[in-house]
């Protein structure tokens, strides 16, 4: 007996809309306004992931013993987190 092989659902496919709005028939606003949200969900997804890289960095340089090294990297990790919770 092995680990299951089926098919995960991918959680990041974002739900289709029911509600009706924003499909068609000239409705433009919700067009661009789809356009918009997907564009900031991009930019969020590079800020996250490049505080991801600064915190992995600052933690290597740590574990080498380089605090001064790893101070910068850190920094920049904390202010990119503090500014997409704000």
């Amino acid at each position: 007996m092995g680990k299951p092989t089926g098919k995960k659902k991918n959680p990041d496919t974002p739900p289709t809309d029911s509600s009706g709005r924003g499909g068609g028939g000239g409705n433009k606003s919700g067009k661009s306004l789809d356009r918009s949200a997907s564009k900031a969900d991009e930019d969020m997804t590079i800020f996250i992931n490049r505080a991801i890289e600064l915190k992995e960095e600052g933690n290597k340089l740590f574990q080498r013993r380089d605090t001064e090294g790893a101070i910068k990297p850190s920094n920049f990790y904390l202010e990119i987190t503090e500014t997409l919770l704000t």
